[in-house]
C-alpha cells in the first residue's frame, strides 16, 4: 500500500511540476473523433399477469398499460396491437403483431385470445350462468400461459413507444371532390420536418420538404370487393344495379400516422369505410421504411 501512495503521490508531482514548468502538449495536427449519437436505450415490453377473475375487463387495462405501437432500440422490428373489432359481438380479444421495419413483414404473432374462443367456449356452455365466470374458468388458464409467452417474445429486445403523431385532415378539409371522399383522405403531415403521408388506393406517397421518400402501391392495404347477390340474380341486373345493390367494397383510408425520429420508420393505421349491409374490415397497423429521411 505504501508502495502504491508513493507512486502515485509521485506522478501527481510529475503531473503538477510540468503545469509549474508551463510545458504544454504538443499539438499533434489531427482532429478529435466526434461521437455519434447514441441510439435511445428503449425499455421492456411487459403485459401485467392474467388475473384470476374478469379475463374480459382486463382487455381494456392491457390495451392502455402496454404502450403499443412500438420500436425496438435498434430500429427493425415493431410491436403493434392486432385486436379484432369482431363486429356486434365485441367479444374481448388480443394479439400483438411483430414487423420488420425494412418490409413491412409480420415475423411473429404473439396471440393473447381470439374472438372466436370466446364464442366457441359460450356456445359450448350450457347457456346458464354467469358468462364471464365461464370464460374465467375455460379460458383464464389459456391466457395467463399466453400472457407469458408473450412477455417471453417480448423481452428479446429493448422497445422504444412511437407517440410522436402527425397531423391528419378529416375527410373534406381538403381539396378531394365530394364523390371521391371514400376514396381518399387528406394528408398526414409534420410540419416542423417538412412531412407530408398521403394515400389514395392503392398507393402512399411520402414526401419530405418537396423530396420523395416513398411512393409504393400496397395492393395488400386494398380490401376485396365482394358481391353479396348469387350469380344467378346478378346476371338479370344491369351492371349499375350490381354496384348499388350488391357490391361490398371497403375504401381504405389512414386514420393514424407515427414517426419514429430516429430510425426513420412510419407507422400508419389503415383502416375502413363501412356500411349496415357492408361491414368493414378490422384496421391494420402498418410500417414504412424512410429511406433518406432527416431528423
Amino acid at each position: 500500500m505504501r508502495n502504491l501512495t508513493l507512486a502515485l503521490a509521485t506522478a501527481a508531482g510529475l503531473t503538477l511540476a510540468a503545469g509549474a514548468c508551463g510545458t504544454t502538449p504538443k499539438p499533434t495536427g489531427e482532429t478529435p473523433p466526434v461521437e455519434a449519437p447514441k441510439a435511445p436505450a428503449g425499455e421492456p415490453l411487459v403485459l401485467p399477469p392474467a388475473p384470476l377473475k374478469g379475463i374480459e375487463e382486463h382487455f381494456t387495462d392491457w390495451a392502455t398499460a402496454l404502450p403499443l405501437p412500438a420500436i425496438s432500440a435498434d430500429g427493425e422490428v415493431v410491436a403493434v396491437s392486432a385486436a379484432d373489432d369482431d363486429g356486434a359481438r365485441g367479444n374481448a380479444n388480443m394479439a400483438i403483431e411483430l414487423r420488420r421495419v425494412k418490409d413491412d413483414l409480420v415475423i411473429e404473432t404473439l396471440p393473447i385470445l381470439g374472438p372466436e374462443e370466446v364464442e366457441q367456449v359460450l356456445a359450448e356452455s350450457s347457456g346458464g350462468g354467469d358468462e364471464a365466470a365461464v370464460i374465467d374458468a375455460q379460458l383464464g388458464p389459456v391466457v395467463a400461459q399466453r400472457v407469458q409467452e408473450a412477455n417471453a417474445a417480448l423481452a428479446k429486445r429493448r422497445w422504444i413507444p412511437v407517440t410522436e403523431m402527425l397531423v391528419g385532415k378529416e375527410p373534406g378539409e381538403d381539396t378531394v371532390p365530394d364523390d371521391e371522399l371514400p376514396f381518399a383522405r387528406g394528408p398526414f403531415e409534420d410540419a416542423e420536418r417538412g412531412l407530408v403521408v398521403t394515400w389514395k388506393e392503392p398507393r402512399i406517397a411520402v414526401t419530405q420538404r418537396g423530396k420523395a421518400l416513398v411512393a409504393a402501391d400496397r395492393p395488400g392495404w386494398v380490401a376485396p370487393i365482394e358481391h353479396m347477390c348469387g350469380e344467378e340474380e346478378m346476371q338479370e341486373m344491369t351492371p349499375e344495379e350490381i354496384a348499388s345493390d350488391c357490391t361490398c367494397s371497403n375504401p381504405a383510408y389512414l386514420d393514424d400516422a407515427r414517426l419514429s425520429p430516429e430510425h426513420g420508420a412510419l407507422l400508419v393505421k389503415v383502416a375502413y369505410y363501412g356500411t349496415d349491409t357492408c361491414w368493414e374490415p378490422d384496421s391494420v397497423w402498418h410500417v414504412v421504411a424512410l429511406p433518406g429521411f432527416t431528423k
